[in-house]
């Protein structure tokens, strides 16, 4: 009983690390950023859109979100 009992709470504490460790990795992951309301922005090349310098008026932009992409034109 003494060593289910040594057992159970090891468990119990490893599952616990693992649950914070993934809470973090989804914090930080790409899907997790998108989750938070954040967006990413590319151009037709796929780079990343960082600065308003990066675009031209007319331009076609990509912008990501959780549930879906848009398509849009710089005006």
């Amino acid at each position: 009983d003494v060593l289910n009992l040594i057992m159970q709470r090891n468990l119990e504490k490893h599952k616990k690390r693992h649950d914070i460790l993934m809470g973090r990795i989804e914090n930080f992951s790409p899907l997790g950023t998108l989750k938070r309301g954040f967006s990413v922005v590319r151009n037709k090349k796929k780079k990343v859109i960082q600065s308003p310098d990066d675009v031209k008026k007319g331009e076609e932009l990509d912008i990501i979100l959780e549930k879906g992409n848009l398509k849009v034109e710089v005006l």
